[in-house]
């Protein structure tokens, strides 16, 4: 399989696994930064409004992965996301 195929079915395996959304709370600028690994040391690689709902697409301490768009995603710190079942 290519690394596209296998990352499309870790996508779609975590979405089944998980079934939640992730709400973004408030924070001192209004947004937050999504980041390419679950480390402040990750880069930025977009930012989320707060107030929007994502889909999670995993969890591990601290951070929870969402799906941004359509094939975007990335990680977020769990310090500033309600899980919604």
């Amino acid at each position: 399989l290519s690394k596209e195929a296998k990352q499309t079915i870790e996508t779609l395996l975590g979405t089944i696994a998980t079934g939640k959304q992730a709400k973004i709370k408030a924070t001192p600028t209004g947004w937050l930064r999504v980041r390419s690994e679950p480390s402040l040391n990750g880069t930025e690689i977009t930012r989320v409004d707060t107030g929007g709902m994502y889909q999670v697409l995993e969890e591990q301490t601290g951070w929870v992965k969402i799906k941004v768009s359509g094939t975007s995603e990335g990680w977020v710190s769990a310090d500033y996301v309600e899980l919604v079942e």
